[in-house]
C-alpha cells in the first residue's frame, strides 16, 4: 500500500524535493520528506549491519541538509558549482518515492512477515546489560544481576566487590577496555580516577585502566552521564599538584572538564551532539579547534561545526540514568527514538510524521505497551509487529 502522504508521479515529487532544498517548503512537507528518507534507510533490501545503517543514515540526511543551509544569496552560486549535491539529493529522494510507492509490490514476502501483530505489553523494558572487551580482543558478558563495574589497574570488579578480571588470575593484560551496551541496556562504570559513568542503551564507551597525571581521556559512542572526580598530579615535577584535565572525545567534539557532572548523547545516527553540564564547567572544543565554555544549566548543541548554547531544563536530558523517561514539549521523533533504543525496537511512520507535541514523565521500567498507552493520550495511535525476531512499531499518526 502507498504512503497516502508522498504517493505522487515523479515530476511532482522532484517539485516537493526543489522546494525542500530551496528552503520553500512547508514544515510539512519537509517532515515528509524527511519521514520518506528515514524509511527508506530502514526498508531497504539491501541488508546492512546497524553500524553501517546508521552511517549511510548520516551521510544521506547530510548531504540533503547541507543544501537547504545555505545562505539565500550564495546558494545558486552554491548549486552551480556543485550540482552533484543537488542531484545527489534528488536520487535519494527518487529512491526513497520508488521504495515507498511501487517498490514494496516486489516484495509480498515483507507485506506477509508485517502481519504478524504482537502485543506491546509483551515488551519488557531493558535492563543491566552490557559486555566489555579488553585490549586483546577478548569479550565478557557482564552480570545482569549487578548494576556496573570499578576499574582498577590490577583488576576489574563488580559494584558489590566481586572479581570479574584479574592479573593474578592469568586474564588478559588489562591495559583498556570498552564498555558497549546493546538496545534495551544500560550499565555504570567507576573509572581508575574514581569518576562515575552511566552509559544508555546502544553506546560504547572506550577508557584505558590507568590514567597518567598529564591528562584522563575516553572515548563516547551514544549517550552517557560522567560524575567527574577532581584529580590532581602527584610526584614532585612541574606538574605536582596540578589539576588533571578530564576529556571526552565524541565524533565531533572533545569536552575538557576538572571536576563536573555533565550528560553527551553524541549517536552515530545523529547529526547533532547535545552536551547538558548540570554542576561545575566545560569547555567543548570541535574538531575545527573552536572552543566554547558551558555553564550550569546549559546545553550545547553541535551540528555541522557550529555550536549553539541555551539554558535547558537539565533533568530532561538526565532522567534516563535515574529510571526515567522525561518528555517536556518533545517531538514525537525525538520522544519514539528514546523508546526505540530502549524497548529494542524499529520506529516507522504511516504517512507524514504527527506534529503533536508529547509531555511527561514516565518509569523505564515499564512495559513498552504501558508507555504507549501513556503516549497514546497526547493523541497518537500505534501497531507493534514483528518478523523473524525484528519489532517494528508503526506510528499511525493522530487520533
Amino acid at each position: 500500500m502507498k504512503d497516502d502522504a508522498i504517493a505522487m508521479g515523479n515530476t511532482e515529487a522532484q517539485k516537493l524535493i526543489e522546494r525542500y532544498m530551496e528552503g520553500t517548503a512547508t514544515p510539512q512537507e519537509r517532515l515528509q520528506v524527511e519521514a520518506a528518507l528515514n524509511r527508506h534507510m530502514a526498508n531497504s533490501d539491501v541488508r546492512r549491519t546497524p553500524e553501517e545503517m546508521a552511517k549511510a543514515t548520516r551521510r544521506s540526511k547530510e548531504a540533503v541538509l547541507a543544501a537547504i543551509e545555505l545562505p539565500a544569496r550564495s546558494r545558486g552560486l552554491r548549486y552551480r558549482a556543485l550540482p552533484y549535491v543537488a542531484a545527489a539529493a534528488l536520487l535519494i529522494v527518487g529512491l526513497v518515492f520508488w521504495r515507498i510507492g511501487d517498490g514494496k509490490k516486489d516484495r509480498p514476502d515483507m507485506q506477509a512477515e508485517r502481519q504478524t501483530r504482537v502485543d506491546p505489553q509483551q515488551v519488557l523494558p531493558g535492563g543491566n546489560r552490557a559486555t566489555l572487551t579488553l585490549a586483546d580482543g577478548s569479550t565478557y558478558a557482564l552480570d545482569e544481576q549487578q548494576t556496573g563495574v570499578v576499574i582498577g589497574p590490577d583488576a576489574i570488579k563488580y559494584g558489590d566487590g566481586s572479581a570479574l578480571l584479574d592479573k593474578e588470575g592469568g586474564n588478559a593484560e588489562l591495559t583498556s577496555a570498552v564498555l558497549t551496551t546493546p538496545k534495551g541496556g544500560t550499565y555504570q562504570v567507576t573509572l581508575p580516577d574514581g569518576t562515575k559513568v552511566w552509559l544508555n542503551a546502544a553506546s560504547t564507551l572506550k577508557y584505558p585502566t590507568k590514567f597518567t597525571d598529564m591528562e584522563r581521556v575516553v572515548e563516547l559512542q551514544g549517550e552517557a552521564y560522567f560524575d567527574v572526580t577532581k584529580q590532581q598530579a602527584k610526584g614532585g615535577g612541574p606538574m605536582a599538584g596540578a589539576a588533571v584535565p578530564f576529556k571526552v572525545k565524541t565524533k565531533d567534539q572533545v569536552v575538557e572538564v576538572l571536576g563536573t557532572g555533565f550528560n553527551i548523547s553524541a549517536y552515530a545516527e545523529d547529526v547533532e551532539t547535545k552536551t547538558t553540564l548540570v554542576e561545575g564547567r566545560v569547555n567543548i572544543v570541535t574538531n575545527g579547534g573552536a572552543g566554547t565554555l558551558l555553564l550550569p544549566g546549559e546545553q550545547a548543541t553541535l551540528r555541522r561545526s557550529k555550536v549553539d548554547v541555551r539554558k535547558v531544563d537539565v533533568e530532561q536530558f538526565t532522567a534516563w540514568k535515574d529510571g526515567f523517561f522525561y518528555f517536556d514539549n518533545l517531538s514525537p521523533q525525538i520522544a519514539l527514538a528514546q523508546l526505540a533504543r530502549w524497548y529494542d525496537v524499529e520506529v516507522l511512520y504511516q504517512g507524514a510524521i504527527p506534529e503533536k507535541r508529547i509531555f511527561g514523565m514516565i518509569d523505564r521500567g515499564k512495559s513498552l505497551g504501558s508507555v504507549l498507552k501513556s503516549l497514546e493520550k497526547s493523541g497518537l495511535t500505534f501497531r507493534l509487529t514483528e518478523a523473524n525476531g525484528h519489532k517494528e512499531l508503526l506510528v499511525q499518526g493522530e487520533r
